[in-house]
C-alpha cells in the first residue's frame, strides 16, 4: 500500500506531465496559476527605441540600450542610478550593436558581479565589472573576440573558459565551440517536428531563448514558435523536452503561409531567465500580427520550470502591457519587464507574492 501512496504523490508533484516515447513530457496544466498586475517604477524611463535587455545580478538591475550610454546600473532596493557606461563606436571599449546576456559571473578577486555584453557587429564579447564601474577604479572592461570563422552569429548565448554557445547564420540551431579541444560542432534543429517544414522556416521556428546551468550541466532552450522548452547537456547533445502546447498552431500557420504567402505564427517564449532552482520564460502568448501590428498584448505569461523540466507556476500578466524582455529578482521577489509603449515609466515591476 505504501508503494501506491508514494506513486500517487509523485504523480501529483509532476502535475499532469505525460511522458512520451521521444524524450518529451506534455504538460496538461501548471500546479499554480497566478494573475499579476504590473506597476511602473515612478520617473524611471529608458530612452531607447528597442533592443533593450535586462539583467538582475545580486542587488543590481542592469539595463542595456542601443543608445549611449549603453549600460545603466541601478540598485534594486532604491532604484537609484549608480553608474552608466558604454559609448557607440569601433574603439577598443566601444560598442556597435550591444546585446546584454543574462549570464551570471563573478570576479575572482573582489567577487564583483560581471555582466556579459555581446557586440554582434564586431563579434566581440565584453565583460563589465559592476563594482569597479561604480567605484571608478580597477579593471572595468575586458573584451574577448570569438573564435575565427566565417559565420555571422545571429545570437549569442554563453561563454566561459570551457565552451561557447551561439547561433550562426544559415546553419543549425546552435554553434558549440570547445575551447579545450578546439572542436566545433553545429547542433541541428532538434527536436524533430512530425510534419514537413520548408528550410526558410527553420530559423524563426527554432529561434531560442537560452540559459545555461553549469552546476547541473544543462542548457535550457525555448524555441520561439514552439510551445516547449528543450534541454541539452553542456556538449550540446539533446536530452529531453517539456511541451506545454501542441504543434497544431504551427502546422496550420505553415499551411496558410503556403496558400496565401502570409506567415503569421503564434509566439511563445522569447526571453528566459534562470534564478535559483527555477527557469522563468516570458511567453508572448499571441500571434505575430496581434503583437506587432494590432497592439493586442493581452495575457502574456511568465512560465516557471525546474531544471528537470517540471512545471512549477504560471504567472498571467493581466495588465495588457507588451513586456518585451524580463529579469527576475529573487531577493525582492519580483519580475522586471521592459515595455516600450509606456510614455512615462517603461520599466514595470510585477510582485510575485
Amino acid at each position: 500500500m505504501n508503494y501506491y501512496i508514494a506513486r500517487f504523490f509523485l504523480i501529483v508533484v509532476l502535475c499532469g506531465c505525460e511522458k512520451k516515447t521521444d524524450n518529451s513530457a506534455e504538460i496538461r496544466t501548471f500546479p499554480e496559476i497566478i494573475s499579476l498586475e504590473g506597476q511602473p517604477i515612478n520617473d524611471f524611463t529608458v530612452l531607447s527605441s528597442g533592443n533593450v535587455n535586462l539583467c538582475v545580478i545580486d542587488t543590481f538591475l542592469v539595463i542595456q540600450k542601443k543608445e549611449e550610454k549603453i549600460l545603466e546600473i541601478y540598485g534594486t532596493n532604491t532604484h537609484n542610478l549608480l553608474a552608466e557606461y558604454g559609448d557607440l563606436g569601433e574603439g577598443p571599449e566601444e560598442f556597435m550593436f550591444p546585446v546584454l546576456v543574462k549570464q551570471v559571473r563573478y570576479d575572482s578577486e573582489n567577487k564583483s558581479p560581471i555582466v556579459t555584453v555581446y557586440d554582434m557587429s564586431r563579434r566581440r564579447v565584453n565583460f563589465i565589472n559592476i563594482l569597479n564601474l561604480i567605484r571608478k577604479k580597477g579593471v572595468i572592461h575586458e573584451q574577448k573576440p570569438l573564435p575565427k570563422g566565417d559565420s555571422y552569429m545571429l545570437h549569442f548565448y554563453f561563454i566561459n573558459e570551457d565552451f561557447l554557445l551561439t547561433k550562426p547564420e544559415g546553419e543549425g540551431r546552435f554553434f558549440h565551440y570547445d575551447y579545450g579541444s578546439g572542436e566545433t560542432k553545429i547542433i541541428p534543429y532538434v527536436p524533430k517536428i512530425d510534419f514537413p517544414i520548408e528550410d526558410e522556416y527553420f530559423y524563426p521556428i527554432f529561434r531560442s531563448a537560452v540559459t545555461v546551468n553549469m552546476d547541473k550541466g544543462l542548457i535550457a532552450a525555448a524555441p520561439m514558435l514552439l510551445g516547449g522548452i528543450d534541454f541539452f547537456d553542456l556538449k550540446g547533445n539533446y536530452l529531453r523536452s517539456t511541451i506545454f502546447d501542441t504543434t497544431d498552431k504551427l502546422a496550420n500557420t505553415l499551411t496558410i503561409a503556403e496558400d496565401n504567402e502570409i506567415f503569421n505564427p503564434f509566439h511563445y517564449i522569447t526571453d528566459i531567465d534562470a534564478k535559483g532552482e527555477f527557469i522563468y520564460g516570458l511567453n508572448y502568448n499571441n500571434l505575430s500580427t496581434d503583437i506587432y501590428d494590432h497592439g493586442n498584448n493581452s495575457s502574456l505569461k511568465v512560465e516557471v520550470f525546474d531544471w528537470e523540466g517540471n512545471p512549477i507556476k504560471e504567472y498571467i500578466l493581466n495588465d495588457n502591457r507588451f513586456i518585451e524582455t524580463l529579469a527576475v529578482d529573487l531577493k525582492n521577489n519580483r519580475i522586471y519587464g521592459y515595455c516600450r509603449d509606456e510614455r512615462d515609466s517603461n520599466i514595470i515591476i510585477y510582485n510575485m507574492k
